[in-house]
Parts: C-alpha cells; structure tokens; sequence
C-alpha cells in the first residue's frame, strides 16, 4: 500500500496518534522499529503500528478485545488492590 504523506515528521505523527488511541501508548513507549524504511517503503502509519504492537506481544487489532469490566471499589474502608499488574491482567485482590 501507498501513503499519502508528505513528510516523515506527519506520517510519524499520524502513527503516534493511531498508537495511542489503539493500544493507550505512544509509538515512542515501543521498542525502537523500521520507521523510516516503512515510511520510504510506502507502508501506511497504520499498518506500521499495527506490526510494532504485534511485535510487542499487543492482542491482534484484526480481532474485537474482550470487553473489560470496569473495576468499581468497594465502599468498606482499607478496601484496596495490588498495582503494578500487566495492562492485560485486570483482576483485583481485595484485602
């Protein structure tokens, strides 16, 4: 596929936007990638974060996520959880 960016500065732009609204980080959170060679190579900013999130163990984009259900805390005071949990690991101990 072809692009229609100008420049490397808006085509990056365009796959920090995607990334962040895909996977909640920005392209420059992921391991450093091709980015110039599939920008030159015609590569859509799309299909680039698409291919860095994957490489990075990210779920597919192609398939519909799980739905997450929303963690609502408990009114009982001392209530609270463990931090530090993987963004893909979303069950809360209570104490």
């Amino acid at each position: 596929m072809s692009h229609n960016y100008d420049t490397f500065e808006d085509w990056y732009r365009e796959a920090n936007r995607i990334c962040v609204a895909t996977a909640g980080v920005g392209i420059d959170d992921l391991a450093d990638g091709p980015s110039f060679d599939a920008f030159e190579a015609g590569d859509t900013p799309g299909e680039y974060v698409s291919d860095r999130l994957a490489y990075e163990g990210f779920p597919s984009l192609s398939r519909k996520a799980p739905a997450v259900q929303k963690y609502r805390p408990a009114a009982v005071k001392g209530a609270g959880f463990i931090a530090g949990r993987s963004i893909t690991d979303r069950s809360v101990r209570h104490y």
